[in-house]
């Protein structure tokens, strides 16, 4: 088997972290970083410089977090917080160490791989829900939910974390050309559907606001762009007719929706942000620390008399105040030079797939603390990577 052979597989296997079981996915990027050192030494060469300032700025939250530390009482929490954001360390290290014809190589397996996994996913998704008895029960979707969350066979995840994942499959479908029309009229419609059926609300407006900005990148054509968007508003206005999924779009036209209150999703993030705001005031330059933050934050809703979010340690449900809560003005502003770097880099090499995604991303941040969880760093830290160092590659498939 030949050298870029094992690239392929890697790339292969990469792509299809969606359907490893939660405790394995960290396993699968220690791999990865274990295989580009096995590159990197046999290749008996320098890592190269300019491969190195681009992982540190991807990484450079861990700045950060790490000075953070001394200044946390909980002391254990916040170093179990430290290895679960390993990710964002530890991809980027992986793709500086790899040489061009490697991560070459490693793309063009990820690319597909992950669309076809994803749509692989939501297709067993579906049946599994089937087999539950969703057509002939009188349980409601979010009884569904909890099982596509904590059991589907041992690779169930939250649907905030599946729902970006399908969003990231649809945006390298529309980009690629890895299939032919029937293929990806096919895929689309799986991803489409398994984006909209597990109707976050954040994901998908993000995903509607972004998808039109992208698609003028790629086609000067108005009926393309027109037609592409009412196919997306079509599907969106169909699923209305769940009356699960029509109930949490609902609340967004309700005057209850926007009452703070612990029973619908804008209700509870209002609640959230207003007691976060209260905090972070008391402490904004660096925060509290990522071991004292999440325990001081429940100590506040408890005092506030939300005990039932309380309990459950809710976080702040926005990245951006999440931040601001562990690491303050001073951590964020790291956050602010890295997102910065990004775009001016995808803008000079005209990757406007980059722009999209990190847009995404960003969107994203606004309704979820998306980076609270190891899977959420995982992904963000897999695809910023992927599209700044595989950046040419990318550029070379756009349509």
């Amino acid at each position: 088997m030949g050298k870029n052979k094992f690239d392929s597989v890697m790339g292969l296997v990469l792509g299809s972290i969606i359907l490893f079981p939660f405790n394995n996915k960290p396993v699968l990027i220690v791999l990865f970083l274990c295989y580009a050192l096995f590159l990197f030494i046999k290749r008996k060469e320098q890592i190269s410089g300019i491969a190195l300032k681009k992982a540190g700025l991807i990484s450079v939250l861990f700045v950060p977090f790490i000075v953070s530390i001394f200044y946390s009482y909980n002391v254990e929490r916040g170093i179990t917080y430290l290895i679960r954001s390993l990710p964002l360390l530890l991809i980027p290290l992986s793709f500086a160490l790899l040489q061009a014809e490697n991560k070459r190589a490693i793309i063009r397996s990820f690319v597909p791989a992950f669309v076809v996994t994803n749509a692989l996913y939501i297709v067993l998704m579906l049946l599994y829900i089937l087999q539950l008895g969703y057509l002939r029960s009188d349980h409601d979707l979010y009884y569904y939910y909890s099982f596509i969350t904590y059991e589907f066979y041992n690779i169930g995840d939250h649907p905030i974390y599946l729902s970006v994942q399908f969003a990231m499959a649809l945006f390298l479908l529309i980009q690629n050309k890895f299939f032919n029309k029937i293929q990806k009229t096919v895929l689309f419609l799986v991803l489409f559907f398994g984006l909209f059926f597990l109707a976050r609300k954040g994901v998908i407006l993000s995903f509607i606001i972004i998808l039109p900005l992208y698609l003028s990148t790629l086609t000067k054509s108005k009926k393309v762009l027109i037609g592409s968007f009412s196919v997306v508003i079509m599907g969106f206005l169909t699923f209305m007719f769940v009356p699960e999924i029509k109930n949490r779009y609902a609340e967004l036209w309700s005057k209850d929706g926007y009452v703070k209150n612990e029973v619908t999703s804008t209700g509870i993030r209002l609640v959230l942000w207003e007691n976060s705001l209260e905090l972070i005031k008391e402490s904004p330059v660096f925060g509290y620390g990522i071991g004292d933050n999440q325990e001081l934050f429940a100590l506040q809703m408890e005092s506030k008399g939300y005990f039932i979010l309380a309990q459950k340690k809710t976080n702040c449900h926005n990245q951006y105040l999440q931040f601001l809560l562990s690491i303050g003005v001073v951590g964020l502003s790291f956050f602010v030079l890295s997102i910065l770097w990004l775009f001016s880099f995808f803008y000079k090499n005209k990757a406007y797939l980059g722009i999209a995604l990190v847009s995404f991303f960003l969107m994203v941040f606004v309704s979820e603390s998306f980076l609270e969880r190891q899977n959420g760093i995982i992904t963000y830290a897999l695809f910023v990577s992927l599209l700044v160092f595989c950046v040419e590659d990318f550029s070379k498939e756009r349509r």
